[in-house]
C-alpha cells in the first residue's frame, strides 16, 4: 500500500507539473472557467453511431477533475447545436443552415441517484434519463440519452504540450498520460439524423456545444463556456508574451453567430500561433495562403461530421485539411474519443498538411473506449484515484 501511495503522488505530480492554470483540450481554459468548473466544458465528440447507419452520437464532457460527490448543476443548461453543412473544395468554404438545438437540463434533488436529465430539441424531440442509468432508449423518447460520471477520455503528455505551446519546442515522445484516472461528468446522445432533419440532408453536419445560464428567471440566457474543435483555446489561442488573453472572450461567444470583427481577432492570433508552431521543427512547412486558410477555418469553430464516410481511422480535422488542399474529404471527420487529436494538431501546425507525424507518446485513453453507448469507461473512484485528483485540484487552485 505504501508503494502504491507513493506511485500515486508521483503520478499526481505529473498533473501538477503545470506552471500555468491551463490543463489542455478545453479543460480549465480561462480564468472564468477555473471559477465555475461545473460549467467548464472539457471535450465535445461527434461521430457516426457504431453499427447504426444514418445515426450519430454526441458526447459532451464537463467538470474537469470532478470529485466523487460532485454532480451536475440545475443552474445551467447544456446545449448541442447541429446544422446541415456543405463544403466547397474549390474555395475552401464551409456553409451551414437549418440549425436544430438540443437543450439539456438536470433536476438535482438532494439524492444524487434521483437526479434526472431531460433534453428537448427546438423541433419537438425529447428524451430523459436518470443519473448514471444506462438503459435502452425508452418507448416515449425520441433519442437515446445518458448523463453521469465517467472516466475522462482525454489523453495527452503534459510536458510535451507545455513545451510545444509555451516554448515552441518538440519533446521526445513519452507515454505519460496526464489525464489518467481523472473523471468528468458526461452527457451522451445517440440520435437518428432524419429525426433532426426530416426534410432531407446530405449527411454532413456542423456541430458545437455550449453551457448557458440565466442570472435571474427574467434575464436573457448567458453563455458560460462553449466548445467545437478541441484545443482552440489552450493550444490554438494560447497567449504568448505581448498577446491578449482571448480564451474567456472566445468561450462566451455563441457558436455560429460570432460577429465578423471578433472572428477576425481570433483569426489574427491563430495565424500568429501557426507561425509560432511552424518554426518548432526549424523549417517552414506552411505557405502564406495555406496558413491564412487554416486560421480562417479554425476561427469559425465547430466540428464537421460526415456520417456517409468511413470512420475507422483517426479522422479528426481530415475534412478541414482536405479543404485546404482543394480536395474532397474521404473520412467522417468529426471527433471520436480514440482520435489522437494532440498528435494531429501538433502535426498540422508544426509539420504542415503532409508532414511526418508529430507524436507526444500518449496514443489512447488509459481506459478503453467502448463501441456501446455511452462509450466512456466507468469512473476511477478508488481511494488513490481520489487522492490524485484532490491534490491536482488543490495545486491548480480549483
Amino acid at each position: 500500500m505504501k508503494h502504491a501511495f507513493l506511485n500515486t503522488l508521483v503520478a499526481a505530480s505529473t498533473v501538477l507539473g503545470l506552471a500555468s492554470p491551463a490543463l489542455a483540450s478545453d479543460h480549465i481554459d480561462g480564468p472564468i472557467t477555473m471559477k465555475n468548473r461545473v460549467s467548464d466544458l472539457t471535450d465535445f465528440f461527434a461521430f457516426p453511431t457504431p453499427n447504426k447507419p444514418g445515426s450519430f452520437s454526441l458526447v459532451l464532457n464537463t467538470y474537469p477533475l470532478v470529485a466523487k460527490s460532485n454532480h451536475f448543476t440545475d443552474k445551467a443548461t447544456y446545449v448541442f447545436m447541429i446544422r446541415k453543412a456543405s463544403t466547397n473544395a474549390a474555395t475552401a468554404q464551409i456553409t451551414s443552415s437549418d440549425e436544430v438545438v438540443i437543450n439539456c437540463h438536470v433536476d438535482t434533488p438532494n439524492d444524487i441517484e434521483k437526479h434526472v436529465i431531460t433534453c428537448k430539441s427546438t423541433n419537438g424531440l425529447a428524451a430523459s434519463s436518470i443519473y448514471n442509468s444506462i438503459n435502452p432508449q425508452a418507448a416515449g423518447d425520441n433519442f437515446r440519452l445518458y448523463a453521469g460520471m465517467r472516466s475522462d477520455p482525454f489523453f495527452f503528455n503534459i510536458d510535451f504540450f507545455k513545451n510545444a505551446s509555451e516554448k515552441g519546442k518538440i519533446n521526445k515522445p513519452n507515454s505519460s498520460n496526464g489525464m489518467a484516472d481523472m473523471n468528468v461528468l458526461s452527457i451522451a446522445i445517440e440520435i437518428d439524423a432524419t429525426k433532426l432533419f426530416p426534410n432531407g440532408q446530405s449527411g454532413m453536419f456542423a456541430m458545437a456545444a455550449a453551457v448557458v445560464t440565466r442570472d435571474t428567471p427574467a434575464s436573457p440566457l448567458r453563455i458560460l463556456d462553449r466548445v467545437g474543435r478541441p484545443e482552440i483555446t489552450n493550444v490554438s489561442l494560447v497567449k504568448h508574451e505581448g498577446d491578449a488573453e482571448l480564451r474567456d472572450r472566445y468561450n462566451i461567444d455563441r457558436p455560429f453567430q460570432v460577429v465578423k470583427e471578433t472572428q477576425g481577432v481570433y483569426e489574427a492570433l491563430l495565424l500568429k500561433n501557426i507561425n509560432f508552431y511552424d518554426a518548432a521543427d526549424k523549417k517552414t512547412d506552411w505557405n502564406e495562403a495555406g496558413k491564412a486558410t487554416l486560421a480562417r477555418l479554425l476561427a469559425d469553430d465547430f466540428l464537421l461530421l460526415d456520417i456517409t464516410k468511413p470512420c475507422n481511422t483517426d479522422s479528426f480535422l481530415e475534412i478541414e485539411k482536405s479543404l485546404i488542399k482543394g480536395q474532397a474529404h474521404t473520412t467522417c471527420g468529426g471527433r471520436k474519443m480514440t482520435d489522437d487529436i494532440m498528435d494531429t494538431l501538433f502535426t498540422v501546425y508544426i509539420a504542415g498538411l503532409d508532414g511526418a507525424r508529430i507524436r507526444d507518446g500518449v496514443d489512447a485513453p488509459k481506459k478503453a473506449i467502448s463501441n456501446e453507448f455511452p462509450y466512456l469507461a466507468k469512473p476511477s473512484l478508488g481511494i488513490l484515484d481520489q487522492i490524485k485528483a484532490s491534490i491536482a485540484r488543490g495545486v491548480l487552485g480549483l
